[in-house]
This record gives C-alpha cells, sequence and structure tokens, in this order.
C-alpha cells in the first residue's frame, strides 16, 4: 500500500457524526474526507494488471479496487467519514508527451469502467464494504473534457467544442468552450453530450450506489449544465446525493457564487489554500490567512451564500 494519498477536513457545525450524510440537497458534507488515488494505493488483484510498472513515476503500479476494498478497516480507523476515490471510468492508459495516465482523468468513456481497477461488482463491494462501516463513497466524475486522442474524438466530432486550448484564463467564454491544456473540451449544451454524460452518471449511481460525485473541473463548466444534470442525479438518487465541487477560485465571493449557483453540497476551498501557501511557503504575511477568513466569516453571515451556521467547504492543504 503506497501513502500518497491526502486527508481532507470539513469544517461543521454541531457534533461529528462520522457520516456523509445530509437531509437536503445543499446541507454539506460533513467531516474528514479521505482521498484515494486508485493506482497508487493497493494491488488487490495482480489479474487485472496491464503494463505494471511500479519503478516509473508516470507509469501504472497496479493498485485497484480490489486494494482499498482489503483496506477499508485501515479507512475506519482513521476516524474520516468519508472516502473519495479518484476516477475508475474507462481511460487512456498511454502516457501522453511524456506524462502518465494512471490517475484516471483522461476519460474514454465515463459510463464504463477501467479494467485495471476492476468491475463494477467490485464497486459495489466496495461502497457496501465502506457502509457497513458507517463510511461513505464519493465517485469522481469527469464531465469537462475527454482523454487526448479519445475515440469519440473522431466517431462523435460533433460533440466537441473544437476551439483550440485556452490562451487567455481570465477570458470566461474561453474557459468553458477552449480545452484545457490540450484536453479535447465536450460541448455540454449539445443535448446529445448532456445525455451521454447523464445516463453514464446514472448507470455509476445505479449500479454501485455511491453516496455523492465529486465534480473535476467545475470552472471550465456551464452552470446551467451543473444545475440540470444536479437535479436529475438527485431525482435518481435521492436529496441527499452529495456534489463536491473542483473550483480553482481564490476569491472567496466568486467561490461562493459558483457554490449557489451550481447546486452544489461543498466545494473545496481554494482561497483557504492558496492564502496558506503563500503564507508557509512564500513568505507572505500572515494577514493574508486573517483576511480570507474574516471574507468567510463576512459570507456565512447571509444564507444567500452559504446555509446560516454552516462550512460547506473543504478544507485542504495541496491538490493531488
Amino acid at each position: 500500500m503506497t501513502n500518497i494519498f491526502f486527508l481532507m477536513m470539513v469544517a461543521c457545525s454541531g457534533t461529528p457524526n462520522n457520516r456523509l450524510e445530509s437531509e437536503a440537497p445543499n446541507e454539506p458534507v460533513r467531516d474528514a474526507l479521505y482521498f484515494v488515488l486508485v493506482d497508487r494505493y493497493a494491488n488487490g488483484d495482480p489479474s487485472n494488471d496491464r503494463m505494471v510498472q511500479p519503478d516509473d513515476p508516470s507509469g501504472w503500479h497496479g493498485g485497484d479496487i480490489a486494494g482499498i476494498r482489503a483496506h477499508v478497516d485501515d479507512i475506519a480507523d482513521l476516524g474520516v467519514g468519508a472516502v473519495w476515490i479518484s476516477p475508475i471510468s474507462a481511460t487512456r492508459t498511454e502516457p501522453f508527451d511524456g506524462w502518465g495516465a494512471f490517475h484516471g482523468y483522461w476519460t474514454h468513456d465515463l459510463g464504463e469502467i477501467e479494467p485495471r481497477f476492476g468491475t463494477f461488482g467490485e464497486a459495489r463491494a466496495l461502497a457496501d464494504a465502506l457502509h457497513e462501516r458507517d463510511l461513505r463513497l464519493l465517485l469522481d466524475m469527469v464531465y469537462n473534457h475527454v482523454g487526448y486522442d479519445a475515440p469519440r474524438t473522431t466517431s462523435h466530432p460533433h460533440w466537441f467544442h473544437a476551439h483550440g486550448d485556452i490562451l487567455d484564463w481570465s477570458n470566461a467564454e474561453q474557459k468553458v468552450t477552449h480545452d484545457v491544456h490540450g484536453l479535447p473540451d465536450l460541448a455540454q449544451e449539445e443535448p446529445e453530450v448532456y445525455e451521454h454524460l447523464l445516463q453514464a452518471s446514472l448507470k455509476w449511481i445505479r449500479e454501485v450506489q455511491p453516496d455523492g460525485f465529486r465534480v473535476d473541473a467545475v470552472g471550465h463548466l456551464p452552470t446551467p449544465f451543473l444545475q440540470d444534470i444536479g437535479q436529475a442525479l438527485r431525482a435518481e438518487a435521492g436529496p441527499s446525493f452529495a456534489l463536491l465541487g473542483e473550483y480553482f477560485e481564490g476569491d472567496p465571493y466568486r467561490l461562493a457564487e459558483r457554490y449557489h449557483s451550481d447546486g452544489f453540497t461543498s466545494i473545496f476551498d481554494f482561497p483557504l489554500h492558496y492564502a496558506m501557501v503563500d503564507v508557509f511557503c512564500k513568505a507572505a504575511h500572515p494577514g493574508r490567512i486573517v483576511s480570507t477568513l474574516s471574507s468567510d466569516r463576512a459570507l456565512q453571515s447571509t444564507q444567500d451564500h452559504f446555509p446560516a451556521g454552516l462550512r460547506p467547504r473543504v478544507t485542504f492543504l495541496d491538490n493531488h
């Protein structure tokens, strides 16, 4: 078992109940959230290995769902309330421009499972094992793009914006309609694309029964898409189905706006992350953290941004 995952804390009011549980769509994920980068955790089933290269930092190391399941008691002993695992959808497996594909974010088919990681049955068994220990499971959904040279870029070219890379990262339109570092950008506004992403998501809910999704690259996704798919997912899984957004944004107010408009239950606290990095790694004045927390406190004073008395942000030191 390779220990290169992260422990993330979610601050909240009240007494922790060691569960990822909510009574309403906008009640935040509670307690500590444990992140597992599947390929780097534990190899529980060598029979699904493909070209494993444990000595290559960019290669596949053989971690799989069976490996996580073998260590659920170890995870439970940490006192966390939920586990978030990296994407296990069918993915590109070959390196691209020297970078490895083991992380799973270069998806080929969102609705199918990557054989290197296991089967839908094994994923359901993992969810069951976590639930038996009063832990919850979040799956990682990549809605913004597909992997480099993914089959659908040629079989369904009309699914993609095909405007080239983002050149101006301050341009709101480019951030949503252009490629992130060359990754083919899906056109979520197209009904056929939306339906594909929705049906793939519903398949994961029905086959695995997770307790929520971590949504990748929120800053590159249109709000109407996130609103629509969030409502559809909760219609299937119930109002307590959690949606945790990853939005690379250092402004607490902009972060709050996306949390509020997109319908997330929780969102990663990038403003505090950036403040901590500036202070502890770049010698910024500690007032940088004070300012960020003061803005957070001001936002909490109104339910227009965050539910009263709750802080629906996942606090973390570093990003995977």
